[in-house]
């Protein structure tokens, strides 16, 4: 076959452009070309078709007749070049989709990261994010396929799980209070000032009841809030106190400038966050999506956390690195 038989697709999309812009000024900007290439290039599609395609008289720029039955063909070849094109290069991945569950904090903090990341080697992303609960219901149901959360319950032979990181729980404080050093500044913290706390579905507020109940205290003033952007937000506009792992002071934003944060005193408390799947799933591309969030975490997100809140990254732990 000879090549004089093929249309040439940057013509055609220059052609298309045109149709589209109606004024050759306006087509030279969109694609990146001068007004005078884009003429030329007009002109040759002209010559190897044999046919006028725009009024040359008229403004703006209107299609002949010839130009309107190229101007409906032209669009449909260039969107069929465009599949063509996204499905060979997909080849390139080696999985194609991915739906994951992200805990809040997951996603409020290093999220966007590991799915861009994630994006690099998996055509479809598909990310369902919120309390920990909600989302292995989901995972028990196969509504998505792998779930990175702190993860409370135990008894469920269906799923299989591992460690990704660990986080030590810190006192967090309104930002300019007095350093809470000493484990009798704590013990006065607890029932001088209004702890501010998850409300009941968050497993992070059953862990700091039990820490207080080993230290014999109730707070007298509590305030329940479901975002760790409330959290620590309210912390500081209510001179209040409260413990939160890590991930969480970051997922709040803006607001975490405005408080202090310190090791328990005293005493300490873990969260572990883990990836979670169902032994019937895919467990190639869980423990890719595993070594992926590990490589994010340390190579990429501490560090970043570490310049934008100093000493905070030192209180979260990531197996073998």
């Amino acid at each position: 076959m000879s090549d004089l038989n093929l249309i040439n697709t940057l013509q055609l999309k220059i052609f298309v452009t045109v149709a589209e812009e109606r004024t050759l000024k306006a087509a030279a900007v969109k694609i990146g070309q001068t007004p005078s290439a884009i003429s030329q290039n007009i002109k040759a599609l002209e010559n190897f078709l044999g046919v006028t395609l725009f009024e040359r008289d008229s403004r703006p720029i209107l299609l002949t007749k010839a130009g309107r039955r190229l101007f409906a063909l032209a669009r449909e070849l260039l969107q069929k070049n465009d599949e063509i094109l996204e499905a060979v290069r997909s080849e390139k991945k080696k999985y194609e989709t991915l739906r994951l569950g992200l805990g809040e904090s997951a996603a409020g903090s290093f999220g966007p990261q590991l799915i861009a990341e994630l994006n690099k080697i998996i055509t479809s992303v598909d990310v369902v994010s919120g309390l920990t609960l909600p989302l292995v219901s989901a995972l028990m149901s196969e509504k998505i396929d792998v779930l990175l959360s702190p993860y409370p319950i135990k008894d469920e032979g269906e799923l299989e799980r591992e460690v990704l990181f660990q986080e030590d729980f810190v006192l967090v404080v309104k930002k300019g209070h007095e350093p809470i050093i000493s484990e009798e500044a704590f013990q006065t913290l607890i029932i001088s000032r209004p702890l501010i706390e998850y409300n009941q579905d968050s497993s992070d507020r059953i862990q700091a009841y039990r820490l207080l109940r080993s230290l014999g205290q109730k707070p007298a003033l509590h305030t329940s809030v479901s975002t760790s952007y409330l959290v620590v937000g309210l912390v500081s506009q209510l001179d209040g106190w409260s413990l939160i792992p890590p991930f969480n002071l970051w997922a709040a934003g803006l607001s975490s400038s405005e408080v202090d944060f310190y090791p328990i005193p005293g005493r300490s408390l873990t969260r572990t966050y883990w990836m979670v799947r169902k032994q019937i799933r895919n467990h190639a591309l869980s423990q890719l999506v595993g070594e992926i969030t590990k490589k994010v975490l340390t190579e990429r997100f501490l560090v970043k956390m570490e310049r934008q809140l100093p000493g905070l990254s030192r209180f979260i732990h990531v197996p073998g690195k």
